[in-house]
């Protein structure tokens, strides 16, 4: 799994994994307990492995002792017992993985492979501004999508509308920047600052409060 971006501050990693290695391999890297309930298709397959590997990795690079992940009332990941105090978040887009370990409570990472059918449902999920800005650009569009989705897991639970309850800033480097993006659901408001890459072959968006 060669490692393809790495991003870390004082208190935020981000890793992208490029998954080249066979099934067997990336289960021989998991307990059994581990790989229980996975998908049986191949690639989702993968992905599932490859991240519970990637977010073990992570845990390392950061010096801390991993203990195994578990979920939340509302299905969020997070790191168990000792370092409850990070947060955590997993994307992944066939063959790439990606992994965010926070210590701020505010991890919210999505990966994706720009894809024109995006532009198809652009209408449902991006408010006018949005639209103004993407100008029927699937890459544009992607980092938008890619937004809304990490904003979604820093919010952790999944009654967000993406068009109606999160907006996201226009940004104007089409390949690397920060931009910011707004939760706005009746009784709860956040804002959160989203750092976004732009490369040949994927869109990655992570928040980055304290870069």
């Amino acid at each position: 799994m060669p490692l393809i971006f790495k991003h870390n501050t004082e208190k935020n990693l981000v890793c992208v994994w490029h998954i080249t290695e066979s099934l067997p391999w990336l289960a021989l890297q998991t307990s059994d307990e581990i790989i229980k309930d996975l998908p049986t298709h191949p690639k989702k397959l993968a992905e599932q492995l490859a991240a519970k590997i990637l977010i073990q990795q992570s845990v390392q690079l950061l010096g801390l002792t991993y203990s195994g992940i578990e979920k939340d009332a509302y299905g969020k990941p997070r790191l168990t017992q000792h370092h409850m105090h990070y947060s955590i978040s997993v994307s992944h887009s066939y063959p790439f993985v990606a992994c965010q370990i926070s210590e701020d409570q505010f991890a919210g990472i999505d990966i994706e492979q720009v894809k024109d059918k995006i532009l198809r449902v652009a209408h449902r999920v991006f408010n006018e501004d949005e639209l103004q800005a993407i100008q029927n650009n699937a890459k544009k569009a992607t980092v938008f999508w890619c937004a809304k989705e990490a904003l979604i897991k820093t919010y952790g639970k999944k009654d967000l509308f993406l068009k109606d309850e999160i907006a996201i800033d226009r940004f104007n480097n089409h390949y690397s920047g920060i931009t910011l993006g707004y939760i706005n659901k009746k009784g709860f408001e956040q804002k959160h600052k989203l750092q976004y890459l732009v490369k040949e072959n994927f869109v990655l968006v992570f928040t980055d409060n304290r870069s």
